[in-house]
């Protein structure tokens, strides 16, 4: 079976350009990089918070029948917080702490790469918890990811060599509100790329934490084509 690649980009990756003046420009060079140098989609997933791409990618495995994907994260944290402190993931509440735990716990994330801005870690602290935190889960299926290294964790020094050539399936931007500076002009320096490349934004204004038993009865429909 296909795995499909998506692309994760939490907004508040951004936070490493400190100077709000010069935020705007350095949003719209990176975007536009990205439609550059990557093999890219013609329609992009905007959602407010970052979990809910645990019920898109769900909802996207469907429609393809496929069984897996592999994730580019682009964020300022892993998402893999607290898993070894999960008892029993059948009765948890999902946040956008966790999710990327969840998912590994359901079978259905296979590769994941995290690019971090080096704010809240560098490459080598943050790889080193990510590893720490999904190799004493109590999920066998999250623990195999630690066993056969299909974990990487780069530097935002190096995310156009990681991105560079990459074909992706699908792509999806993420608010997380609670953790993004200046918001507002992000999104702005973002929208004004995707209209000029003539990209297509689905958006889903989700925002509550859900139980893993709804994950799979959250409606996703905007952000699919009907």
């Amino acid at each position: 079976m296909m795995k499909i690649n998506v692309l994760s980009i939490d907004l508040d990756w951004f936070n490493y350009v400190l100077d709000w003046k010069v935020k705007h420009k350095e949003i719209v060079k990176f975007f536009s990089n990205l439609f550059q140098r990557c093999s890219m989609p013609s329609s992009v997933a905007w959602m407010h918070e970052h979990q809910y791409l645990y019920p898109w990618v769900l909802q996207m495995l469907k429609n393809s029948r496929e069984s897996q994907v592999n994730i580019v994260n682009i964020d300022e944290h892993h998402d893999f917080y607290g898993a070894r402190w999960i008892k029993n993931f059948n009765k948890s509440t999902i946040s956008c702490a966790d999710f990327f735990a969840f998912m590994a716990h359901e079978g259905i994330l296979w590769e994941y790469e995290w690019i971090t801005n080096n704010m809240t870690h560098n490459a080598l602290w943050g790889h080193n918890e990510v590893i720490d935190e999904v190799e004493n889960c109590r999920s066998t299926q999250v623990q195999s990811m630690a066993s056969n290294r299909r974990i990487q964790t780069w530097p935002r020094e190096k995310v156009w060599s990681i991105l560079d050539g990459r074909k992706f399936d699908a792509v999806a931007l993420f608010d997380s509100p609670e953790y993004t500076s200046h918001l507002k002009t992000i999104s702005r320096a973002a929208m004004k790329v995707f209209t000029e490349k003539g990209i297509e934004v689905r958006k889903h204004t989700c925002k509550k934490n859900f139980s893993y038993r709804r994950r799979k009865r959250l409606n996703m429909s905007t952000l699919f084509p009907k």
